[in-house]
């Protein structure tokens, strides 16, 4: 058992042992403040093959631009598409709508026009049969407004004359 206690101390004091450090290991203030060309390494790798170092420089100037230059005119060529194209697209719909509109007009003007025909035959049938009739004994007494002096200054206007002069500009 003694021999048990004994390898434990032993191993809680080699856990204990510290690592000193010197001030000797620490790199001096000097090398800090030399630039990298001045500092020499002293450690070298053995076993390794040099490297060829081969620098090529291409100078590409001229083509960046070329290229920035064909993407600037890419975009404004797409930029000036797109703008054409949505305005060719909107005047073609105005155009189709007015196309529908017009055909439309043209089948109420058709038969606005028949209606008038048959009507007019219809007041002539009535005429005839009006000038046939019996005139009335009695007589009708009709009333009508006093008909809008518009020339004169002195009567206010009433506001259904005053939007009926308005519609009658505008749609005159």
């Amino acid at each position: 058992m003694e021999q048990e206690l004994e390898r434990e101390v032993e191993i809680a004091t080699e856990i204990k042992t510290e690592q000193k450090t010197s001030l000797d290991d620490l790199p001096c203030i000097e090398d800090l403040l030399k630039t990298e060309k001045e500092v020499k390494t002293e450690k070298t790798l053995e076993g390794l093959t040099a490297v060829k170092k081969e620098v090529v420089t291409e100078n590409r100037t001229f083509a960046r631009q070329v290229d920035e230059k064909k993407a600037f005119v890419k975009r404004r060529i797409k930029t000036v598409t797109c703008v054409f194209s949505a305005v060719v697209t909107l005047l073609l719909a105005f155009v189709g709508i007015n196309i529908v509109t017009l055909i439309n007009l043209n089948k109420d003007i058709n038969s606005t026009t028949s209606t008038i025909k048959s009507e007019s035959v219809a007041v002539d049938i009535y005429k005839e049969q009006a000038s046939q009739a019996v005139p009335p004994t009695g007589s009708y007494e009709i009333t009508l407004n006093e008909p809008r002096d518009y020339s004169d200054d002195d009567k206010e206007l009433t506001m259904l004359d005053k939007i009926s002069i308005i519609f009658r500009n505008l749609f005159g």
